[in-house]
């Protein structure tokens, strides 16, 4: 997570709870929200890729709550789950408030494509 994001996101966003093996995201469904995970960890799986495992700290949904379009990966909470969700609206308001957040976010996008 960027530095820079990481506290008007938090403010702008409403705490939610997830039990283990609950979905959180499901492949396909529009994406309208960004995930802050605050505690526990998130396995996020997408068809023909290895899942990848986020913990505290990590964000997700960015990419289907800035096109809102739908999603590419489920989200699935691994143990118990505390995360920040970040309305689609909420966050355009973030980043357009701060651009240097929005920079931030743009780098972290662009090396998750390089590492894809």
């Amino acid at each position: 997570m960027p530095q820079g994001l990481l506290p008007p996101l938090l403010a702008a966003g409403d705490e939610c709870s997830f039990s283990d093996g609950e979905s959180i995201v499901k492949l396909g469904e529009v994406g309208d929200h960004l995930f802050v995970v605050l505690s526990g960890a998130v396995v996020l799986r997408r068809p023909g890729h290895a899942d990848k495992r986020l913990e505290a700290g990590s964000y997700f949904g960015e990419v289907g709550a800035l096109s809102g379009e739908t999603r590419v990966s489920e989200a699935i909470a691994e143990g118990a789950v505390s995360c920040v969700a970040v309305p689609r609206d909420a966050l355009k308001e973030v980043l357009a408030g701060s651009p240097e957040a929005a920079w931030e976010m743009l780098g972290s996008l662009a090396q998750r494509v390089r590492e894809a």
